[in-house]
């Protein structure tokens, strides 16, 4: 898991979707500045190790947070960086 959130674009968020309830994939876009492939990608990554989940939102695919105890241990983590 430390391996895959090293990557910053993943860090990056993690951190976002750890200060929202839940975020579609355009908007985490224009939030980071990145391209909507290089989210994607780090989110289906993020999806695998079951730290995120994604649900449909309309049109579009919104992403949160898993709630688990995989997630309080994620959380625990990031707020060291907050």
């Amino acid at each position: 898991m430390l391996r895959t959130i090293s990557d910053p674009t993943k860090l990056k968020i993690l951190l976002l979707l750890h200060q929202v309830k839940e975020i579609a994939v355009s908007d985490i876009t224009l939030t980071l500045g990145t391209s909507q492939s290089a989210a994607s990608h780090a989110l289906a990554d993020l999806k695998k190790l079951h730290l995120v989940q994604s649900h449909r939102c309309g049109q579009l695919t919104c992403y949160s947070l898993v709630t688990d105890s995989k997630k309080q241990k994620l959380v625990t983590f990031l707020n060291k960086f907050l």
